[in-house]
């Protein structure tokens, strides 16, 4: 026995038949006065628990629920004999949490059409049994639970999630379905031989053991209420919704014999292991005929939505042509063929159409070219054009400056024609020449004068 197991049973509630609670009782006692413990047998508890594969008349423990070359239509069978612990024992039976992997491969595996569980157990450690229970009641699968001698507890939680429950004889026990806590006070055993006990808390860890102190103390109830209620209230309902027409009567713990187990709604029969696997395939048929037929209802709701829809879209009168018969299914070809034609008309004149509508493109394109074209030649003009205005306005300036000296020679060529008679410039070269002495100063005169001046200055040179 492994001190895990030990340390459970000392300290956690469980889901067990008193007989078996009380048999452990007498163990632990050996373990507390040093006593050497019997030699038990694990591996032949573990062998009872192996599960296995049953394909047509031949068992099969080699393989693993989740193993895709398991043949199709297998069934599963899972053994749960013994106390029941969360985690299994190296050598020992599985526990609660490796036997809900076992249902969860299962139950995905599509070549495994049934579950079979062969049940012979008192019950066992609370932990995980809720989560397995819940694991069976949900698994798409065909379930049986098949009853070999006593399912108690939690070992009943667990058959009556299945879809059946069988046991194998009048005289299998059934029920007890109750918690309790088993609670063995080692403390004065230990401090007759000296050994002393300190309990030392936190200070804001008022609370912390309280529940348990009181148990010590012999006060009960805050545990009853606290702890063993609220699993047991869990324990009621659950097997209350997994077995509809169950007696209110059974919820006080007590263990039922096979035969009135029945009438109490606790079990569906009384059976072999053939009448187990002869209602695991009934329930098999029966998974297989409800799915055919809701495949056949799908196709069929299918088909008259769709119908639904066909005689809406030809505006067909649903009141009387509600399903397809020879007349409507006339009807129909004659208004197809009226569409069709329709169609290859629409089709023609979408035909011409995009004929009609290459060729405008066709044309755009051209005239998008010439355009283009014509935009360039604009551009060169325009471009000649300010050319031609920059040379214009060039030639204007010249032009001005030309017409200016014109003036400016016709205004000289006056004055010359005027001679030596024009008072103004006579009088103004005679008045300078008189006073010039030198040829130096002459031709600075005359350099500096319009020409009119200069005749003028020069004949007046000469009067002198």
């Amino acid at each position: 026995m492994s001190f895990r197991l030990v340390s459970t049973i000392l300290n956690e509630p469980f889901l067990i038949d008193r007989d078996a609670a009380l048999g452990y009782a007498g163990l632990l006692l050996s373990i507390i006065k040093g006593e050497r413990l019997p030699d038990q047998d694990w591996g032949k508890n573990r062998a009872e628990n192996k599960a296995y594969i049953i394909s047509g008349d031949s068992q099969d423990i080699s393989y693993d629920y989740n193993d895709a070359n398991i043949p199709e239509g297998s069934t599963a069978v899972i053994p749960i004999r013994g106390e029941i612990m969360k985690y299994s024992e190296m050598c020992g039976p599985k526990g609660s949490l490796e036997l809900t992997n076992n249902v969860i491969q299962a139950d995905n595996n599509p070549n495994i059409s049934g579950i079979l569980f062969i049940i012979d157990s008192p019950g066992g450690q609370v932990t995980h049994t809720d989560i397995l229970a819940a694991a069976i009641k949900n698994a798409k699968t065909p379930t049986v639970a098949f009853v070999e001698g006593l399912a108690a507890s939690a070992a009943y939680w667990i058959a009556s999630s299945a879809d059946k429950i069988i046991a194998s004889s009048d005289i299998d026990k059934v029920g007890s379905i109750g918690t309790m806590m088993f609670y063995a006070d080692v403390q004065p055993y230990y401090e007759e031989m000296g050994v002393k006990f300190h309990e030392i808390y936190a200070t804001l860890s008022k609370d912390k053991n309280k529940d348990f102190n009181d148990v010590l103390a012999g006060k009960y109830d805050d545990y009853r209420t606290n702890t063993l209620d609220v699993i047991n209230n869990k324990f009621h309902d659950s097997v209350r919704d997994n077995r509809q027409d169950i007696s209110k009567d059974v919820f006080t713990a007590k263990t039922y014999f096979a035969k009135d187990a029945i009438g109490l709604g606790l079990i569906d029969e009384i059976g072999t292991i053939t009448t187990a696997f002869a209602a695991l395939d009934g329930l098999k048929a029966d998974v297989k005929n409800n799915s055919e037929n809701q495949n056949q209802n799908h196709m069929k709701i299918k088909f008259l939505a769709k119908w639904a829809a066909i005689a809406s879209f030809f505006q067909f009168d649903t009141a009387k042509e509600n399903e397809l018969t020879e007349e409507s299914i006339d009807k129909l070809n004659d208004e197809l063929t009226a569409r069709q034609l329709s169609i290859d008309s629409l089709t023609q004149e979408r035909d011409t159409a995009a004929s009609q509508l290459e060729t405008l493109n066709a044309d755009i394109l051209a005239r998008a070219t010439e355009l283009a074209t014509a935009n360039a030649r604009i551009t060169e003009l325009e471009t000649e054009l300010s050319t031609a205005n920059a040379a214009s306005q060039t030639a204007s300036t010249e032009l001005a400056t030309a017409t200016a000296r014109i003036t400016e020679l016709e205004t000289e060529n006056a004055a010359l024609v005027a001679g030596p008679g024009a008072e103004s410039a006579a009088a103004k070269s005679a008045t300078e020449a008189a006073a010039t002495e030198d040829k130096d100063a002459d031709l600075e005169y005359l350099r500096t004068h319009s020409v009119a001046e200069g005749i003028a200055y020069q004949q007046a040179k000469k009067t002198e």
